[in-house]
């Protein structure tokens, strides 16, 4: 059994909430270790009510944007899935991300309120990958920081779906080639 791990990055309307209290507003997934295939979409606002206009200073993306811009959510999670299962092969896809409660947990709920069956029926969290790599017990607290310092990223993180899989991949990469499975 063969595994293809997949970085991924979610920005969203309404701070951490998750659907349907929120808006997925755009997410980028990067295959881990061949970072120049990549899947990135602006998505249609779903829920006008749970928008938060102070999330536009963090994510730069506006109502008016993505309305005129954005991408059907169904359409762009059928992409996004066919996508991962193309690239993925006969591989297993998992969902990298840090945190997964966030990321995965907007992805899983759009693809389920659109209908369209996920590629990934699993999810790896960054600080739990460290843990492991570590042999940290469960209960740990590890800081985005410590796991930076260790596995340092050229590139800087700065709320933007795309750029911030792009970053999340060279982490992720890096603790994936230290536990020899990359």
């Amino acid at each position: 059994m063969r595994y293809r791990f997949f970085a991924g990055d979610v920005e969203a309307g309404r701070g951490t909430l998750l659907p349907p209290l929120n808006n997925m507003v755009s997410f980028a997934i990067v295959e881990v270790g061949n970072p120049q295939n990549f899947f990135y979409v602006e998505l249609k606002i779903v829920f006008p009510e749970w928008w938060e206009a102070r999330t536009e200073g963090i994510h730069h993306l506006t109502p008016a944007y993505l309305e005129r811009f954005g991408k059907d959510p169904h359409e762009a999670m059928e992409q996004s899935a066919i996508w991962v299962r193309e690239t993925a092969g006969d591989d297993i896809p998992i969902y990298c991300a840090m945190p997964t409660a966030f990321d995965y947990g907007n992805m899983d709920w759009y693809y389920r309120f659109t209908g369209v069956p996920s590629p990934f029926s699993r999810a790896l969290d960054g600080r739990e990958q460290y843990r492991i790599l570590h042999r940290l017990p469960t209960y740990t607290k590890v800081k985005r920081r410590r796991i930076w310092r260790e596995f340092p990223t050229s590139i800087p993180h700065i709320h933007h779906a795309l750029s911030d899989s792009f970053e999340y991949e060279e982490v992720v990469a890096g603790m994936l080639r230290t536990q020899g499975l990359l």
